[in-house]
């Protein structure tokens, strides 16, 4: 589980109209939220504002989300410490 925070910045319609796409088949609201990715992957998430005038184009940033960290290396903590013992 992957818990992102994504903030708007700079010119935007009225909050309420803000809808992100997080790239993943879900979708969300606001100015500010908060969304939980399942996988490690790289997703496409793009931000559109629904004012009225339509002036604003979408905003599209690119995110990757790394895998969990996994013991990659043969110095862990535990062999470390036998090691030493």
């Amino acid at each position: 589980v992957y818990l992102v925070r994504f903030e708007t910045v700079g010119p935007r319609g009225d909050d309420a109209t803000l809808e992100w796409d997080f790239g993943d088949g879900t979708v969300g609201k606001g100015p500010r939220p908060t969304h939980v990715y399942f996988q490690a992957g790289d997703y496409d998430v793009v931000l559109k504002s629904g004012n009225a005038a339509g002036d604003l184009p979408p905003y599209r940033t690119h995110v990757h989300v790394w895998p969990a960290p996994g013991n990659t290396s043969p110095l862990t903590l535990a062999a470390a410490t036998a090691s030493l013992a």
